[in-house]
């Protein structure tokens, strides 16, 4: 009896260990495939249209988006604003075009990939 005991506590040990890792592991690999993304698209697109007002070392004063962590925290509030048209409160880039339907996919998609 009690080595039956112990064999189903070491079945159920290693069990509820290997489904941590299983889901540690997606996990991870959803948050790298936000970053290459971030890296690939996501990063040259942001220093093409948010460049010089958005990055600091480039004298911008307005909220950081310089680096993965500030942009992924603003991820869904930048969607919105590119979305708007010039002219409503609160749309981007300020005082440029509007972004290509295409740019604004690119956000779209990661940020979506990074709400996950």
């Amino acid at each position: 009896m009690l080595v039956s005991v112990v064999f189903v506590s070491f079945v159920l040990i290693i069990f509820s260990c290997s489904r941590k890792s299983a889901a540690t592991s997606s996990v991870s690999k959803k948050e790298s495939a936000a970053v290459t993304m971030y890296q690939s698209s996501v990063k040259p697109l942001i220093a093409l249209r948010c460049s010089p007002c958005h990055f600091p070392a480039d004298g911008g004063k307005k909220r950081p988006l310089d680096n993965y962590d500030s942009v992924k925290v603003m991820a869904a509030d930048m969607v919105r604003r590119v979305e708007l048209n010039p002219g409503e409160r609160g749309f981007m880039p300020f005082k440029k075009s509007k972004l290509t339907s295409e740019e604004i996919a690119v956000f779209k998609k990661w940020a979506e990939e990074t709400a996950k």
